[in-house]
């Protein structure tokens, strides 16, 4: 048509196996559509995020290599400013639906369970949580460190499947409860060390080489506490550090439950928890003096 403006773009990205794919795929489920419209352009992708993260909209259109604008919109009920990529390509739209991207997902988006046992799946999880995760510096104890924690949400079918794998995966306790408002769910990890598990694992023990920047800024923040926490802990307490073979060692070079724990400088208290923490069986002989309850413990007759 004389006049109209062609862009152009590589629809066959979502066609390969990467990294970019995959933390892609992970965004546009969780903050991206694929629409059905008019008839001229029936197919049409679109992503619109706070104009604070337009750097990121910027990313996206170098990934797809399409020569779209980036248009920046003001809301109808306020003053905000957002940023909008809009490209229309049949293929492109129809490429995302190996990764269950289909129009109208909001409230049934069910991740394939081939893209859920995929090696890349990791950067599928952290597209998601970029797009619709919130992970954050809580309320700080005793003035000593902030409690970092993640929400995230979506359908049940969808975060199950990450509720899944990040428990396996990273040997989690117990698998978090999913909470329903409005047939939206969300499931919370809290805590430094769980949050670092889980972050050390979508951000591949940070080698990750495409994130939303403000948010992997708040991992390098918790990356630094955890540290200045550790090294206090290893100042104050000793057998923070102690491992299982120099804690068996200890029982099995002594005979006497308080050289023990001279050895490893410790406690009879934390002798008896690390014993249990390692499953280590024990046998101490009896001192003829007396000696604490919690020396005692540690004797079997």
């Amino acid at each position: 048509m004389p006049g109209k403006q062609l862009y152009y773009n590589n629809p066959t990205v979502f066609d390969l196996d990467t990294e970019e794919s995959f933390y892609w795929a992970g965004f546009i489920a969780a903050d991206g559509c694929v629409m059905e419209k008019g008839r001229s352009y029936p197919f049409v992708f679109k992503v619109s995020l706070s104009n604070k993260d337009i750097l990121h909209i910027h990313k996206l259109k170098d990934f797809l290599k399409c020569t779209n604008p980036i248009k920046i919109l003001t809301t109808n009920h306020s003053d905000k400013q957002y940023c909008e990529l809009i490209v229309y390509s049949k293929y492109l739209c129809f490429s995302l639906a190996r990764f269950g991207i289909t129009p109208r997902k909001s409230l049934t988006y069910n991740i394939p369970q081939k893209i859920v046992n995929h090696a890349l799946f990791k950067h599928f999880i952290r597209g998601y949580i970029d797009g619709d995760g919130s992970p954050g510096f809580g309320k700080s104890y005793n003035d000593k460190s902030k409690q970092f924690g993640t929400n995230i949400r979506g359908t049940i079918n969808c975060l199950t499947s990450i509720n899944n794998i990040l428990t396996n995966e990273l040997s989690l306790n117990k698998e978090r409860s999913i909470g329903l408002a409005d047939n939206i769910g969300t499931v919370s990890y809290c805590g430094n060390k769980i949050s670092k598990k889980i972050c050390n694992f979508i951000y591949n023990d940070n080698t990750a080489t495409i994130y939303l920047d403000r948010k992997y800024e708040l991992y390098l923040q918790l990356l630094k506490i955890n540290e200045k926490i550790d090294k206090y802990l290893q100042n104050k307490y000793p057998s923070f550090t102690l491992t299982k073979e120099q804690v068996e060692n200890a029982i099995k070079n002594n005979k006497f439950a308080k050289d023990a724990c001279a050895q490893l400088n410790i406690g009879g208290y934390t002798l008896q928890r690390l014993a249990a923490k390692f499953d280590i069986i024990y046998r101490f002989k009896r001192k003829p003096y007396k000696i604490s309850k919690a020396i005692e413990e540690l004797y079997i007759k």
